[in-house]
Formats: structure tokens, C-alpha cells, sequence
């Protein structure tokens, strides 16, 4: 914390409202919906199963991590000092998932270029933290706005993730 100001003092002090947007993707809700679309693949079948199934081992991190970070956003915003304690506790949980993601290296080049737009979302979603824990320190609506933005820049390469994996269409 900056200047020696405790968190509890400074929100005592001043309550500070954070919009932050409830806006993390969810790999269950990416990885295991149905395809509907379909496109002209390079990816065999029996490549997007082993991918399918290698994502499908991360789900359970990934819930955690959502779970955790869904507890103090949005509708279940409480305060800031409960937001920072529970940013700081995810961010190295956060770090090892980005790992773990980053570790899955697709053989096939049309994969991989899709998994990269996953791991391309997900170090957004941690920047987007980080921005989190510096505003909350700042009290800044100005670094609240530029996580949220980065947020959505998350968001969007998450949802581009998806509907390139779902336009394999298996």
C-alpha cells in the first residue's frame, strides 16, 4: 500500500464505489457447449477431442479462480477493503492458471492459434486485476475505468476463442 495508509483507514475514510465489471468468460461455458457453427477445419477430429480434453483438466482451476473473483464483484460487491484482500489472494492462483494454459502447446497450427487467443484472454483478465489492485490502492475511478476496459479487451479475445473453436464445427 502506498504512503502507509492502510486500505481500512482509506475506506473509512472515503468510501470508494468500483464498477467493476462482472465480466470473466468461463471456460466450462466455452470448452463443453456444442459447436454450432461450421467451417471449412484444418484441425482433425480426433485433434479437437485431445484438445477438448486437455481444456476440459483445466476446468476446475478456472471455476476457482471465477468463483473467487465473482464473490466480490459485481451484485456481491461489498466494499473495497474485502475486493483488495480477495485480488491479492487470486492474483497467485491467477498466475499458476496462466501457466498451466500457456503449458498446452496444440501440434496442429490452427489450434494453437486459437488455444493463443485463450491465453491472450486470460493474461487481459490478469491485467485487468492488477489495474484492480492499483486503483483500489489509488482509490482511482480513472484505474477502475482502464481495468475495466481491459477487462473487456479480455472478454473479447475469450469470446473470439470461442466461436473460432466452436466454428471448427465438431
Amino acid at each position: 500500500m502506498k504512503s502507509g495508509v492502510s486500505m481500512s483507514s482509506r475506506v473509512t475514510r472515503k468510501r470508494f464505489l468500483v464498477l467493476f465489471v462482472a465480466g470473466m468468460m468461463s471456460l466450462s461455458s466455452m470448452v463443453l457447449t456444442v459447436p454450432t457453427a461450421h467451417g471449412a477445419a484444418k484441425v482433425s477430429k480426433s485433434e479437437y477431442q485431445a484438445y477438448i480434453k486437455t481444456m476440459k483438466s483445466l476446468v476446475s482451476a478456472e471455476s476457482s479462480i471465477l468463483r473467487k473473483y465473482g464473490s466480490v464483484t459485481g451484485d456481491n460487491y461489498s466494499d473495497d477493503e474485502t475486493m483488495y484482500e480477495v485480488f491479492v489472494n487470486l492474483t497467485p492462483e491467477i498466475n499458476r492458471f496462466i501457466g498451466r494454459i500457456e503449458r498446452v502447446q496444440p501440434k496442429n497450427s490452427t489450434l494453437r492459434s486459437i488455444h493463443n487467443l485463450y491465453v491472450a484472454g486470460w493474461n487481459l483478465q490478469n491485467e485487468a486485476v492488477l489495474l484492480s489492485l492499483q486503483a483500489l490502492e489509488d482509490q482511482s475511478y480513472a484505474g477502475m475505468a482502464q481495468s475495466n476496459k481491459v477487462l473487456s479487451q479480455g472478454r473479447a479475445k475469450l469470446n473470439e476463442y470461442r466461436a473460432r473453436l466452436q466454428g471448427l464445427g465438431y
